[in-house]
């Protein structure tokens, strides 16, 4: 479902967004 994939995001997410700001 939804739900379970943006828990499994959920750390992800402010790793991605500084990768974004890197780049």
């Amino acid at each position: 479902s939804q739900e379970e994939h943006d828990l499994e995001l959920g750390p992800l997410l402010p790793y991605a967004h500084l990768q974004s700001k890197l780049r």
